[in-house]
């Protein structure tokens, strides 16, 4: 049975929940599908929600230093058009606009937009969500993924990578996860799988990314 393309996500809210580690903001849960139409195959699936953070001490001083890059690359553009500079050279302010919009996104999308992770026997996909809307991608399938979901972390905050062989772009889940939750995660997933990687059920490969003079190293650990 394939399932549809873009059904409505899954909510943990409707299954048996699983307690995550304490403190974590995570609602997982198991939720059975029966058969409909256009909706996911029937069966067990694993749905993990990470709820929209909100506002916090945290992400209101990016918001406003999102807000105060744009302010003032919009009064050096102001100043340089107006006082007959050449369109040349107003422009090399369009690289500062888009850093400016991409802070300015990357705040309200941590504090607006929630996540949802559908785990089914054979398939998976991500969801967003914001407010009443939601936006889901559309389903892959286990087999054509390298290996089990990676937990790839900087220094304070992890994320669930399905890296799929040849693919342009990887389903990715848990922007700001803690490791021990990404850990966790990853062998909820495991566990949930009958016949995928069952090799790598105590595996759970972890990447960590450093940031050293803007270049980017991978070191590969459990």
């Amino acid at each position: 049975l394939t399932p549809a393309q873009n059904p409505p996500p899954l909510r943990a809210s409707k299954g048996e929940a699983i307690r995550s580690p304490r403190g974590s903001p995570l609602i997982v849960a198991h939720v059975d599908v029966e058969a409909a139409a256009g909706q996911q195959p029937e069966g067990k699936w694993l749905v993990a929600e990470l709820p929209r953070s909100g506002f916090s001490g945290e992400s209101i001083p990016q918001l406003f230093f999102a807000a105060f890059w744009l302010v003032f690359t919009g009064c050096w553009t102001y100043g340089a058009v107006s006082g007959g500079a050449p369109v040349m050279f107003a422009s090399f302010s369009l690289p500062f606009w888009g850093v400016g919009v991409y802070m300015l996104w990357e705040s309200l999308r941590e504090a607006l937009v929630g996540e949802i992770l559908e785990v089914g026997q054979t398939t998976y996909r991500t969801c967003s969500t914001l407010f009443k809307w939601d936006h889901c991608v559309d389903y892959a399938s286990f087999e054509d993924l390298a290996g089990p979901p990676i937990r790839q972390c900087t220094a304070d905050s992890c994320k669930l990578i399905f890296e799929e062989e040849g693919a342009r772009y990887n389903y990715e889940f848990g922007r700001s996860l803690a490791d021990n939750e990404a850990k966790w995660l990853q062998g909820m997933i495991l566990k949930h799988l009958p016949t995928n990687f069952p090799e790598a059920e105590e595996s759970r490969p972890k990447r960590v990314v450093e940031v050293q003079n803007d270049l980017e190293y991978d070191d590969y650990g459990i």
